[in-house]
């Protein structure tokens, strides 16, 4: 059984999710419509999920404020991720960490 098949009707609402996507792009609905039907489907799932660029939050998800304990996106868009630690020292060994684990794994978990 592939994981799409196995996640109870997942999988029907990920088709249903690209047929609307087809269908926006048939009837010329506008890139910001096209925005709020994936900000819609990004925050309906159930992981935390975060756009990071050069170490500062440029979008996150409902689930993401939801772990962390942020009521809305404002509170950490645009913020660097050191909010996420309690002192700078705790961020630069966590920053070490992982980039020493990328540099000989080639990933990081």
């Amino acid at each position: 059984m592939s994981p799409a098949a196995g996640m109870s009707g997942q999988l029907a609402a990920a088709v249903k999710i690209l047929l609307k996507l087809k269908k926006m792009d048939m009837t010329g609905e506008t890139n910001t419509d096209k925005s709020a039907v994936l900000q819609n489907i990004l925050d309906a799932c159930a992981v935390g999920i975060a756009r990071i660029e050069e170490e500062v939050l440029t979008w996150v998800n409902r689930p993401f404020l939801d772990v962390f304990g942020y009521d809305a996106a404002d509170e950490v868009i645009d913020k660097t991720l050191d909010i996420f630690f309690q002192t700078a020292q705790d961020f630069q060994f966590a920053r070490q960490a992982l980039e020493r684990e990328l540099t000989q794994k080639g990933q990081a978990d």
